[in-house]
């Protein structure tokens, strides 16, 4: 599976990399900008992970731009914004699903793929761990 990493923290995004390489079969790109990642949507990922405060244009703005290029990619955003408010805009604009950044994260993260592997690709589902 091909996941994208959007995350301006290089020391978090490379955190994430490695906990979900331990996890299961990814091949992960990182994007620091949201600008970063649409420009490669053209990869074809199976999921995106946005993080919502990024430089340039925010995660909200990201996650418009994802959808309007690919209404059914599934976006997992994390953020250590706890405002219900942010939350219920980007489920609005079609999240997936919205993770606060904290000592669950990675667990929430691996919780949130399966449900998308079981969704999108059922047989994938043994090449990852709960």
């Amino acid at each position: 599976m091909l996941a994208f990493i959007v995350e301006d923290s290089e020391m978090y995004a490379l955190m994430l990399e490695h906990k979900l390489s331990k996890e299961g079969d990814f091949c992960i790109r990182k994007f620091s900008t949201g600008e970063e990642c649409v420009s490669n949507l053209h990869l074809n990922p199976d999921f995106i992970i946005l993080d919502y405060n990024l430089p340039g244009i925010n995660g909200l703005e990201t996650l418009k731009r994802i959808k309007k290029a690919n209404l059914d990619l599934p976006v997992l955003v994390i953020s250590a914004q706890q405002d219900l408010k942010i939350a219920i805009n980007m489920f609005g604009e079609g999240a997936f699903d919205y993770i606060t950044k904290d000592q669950e994260t990675v667990f929430e993260l691996n919780k949130a793929i399966l449900r998308i592997a079981k969704k999108q690709f059922p047989s994938s589902q043994d090449n990852l761990h709960s």
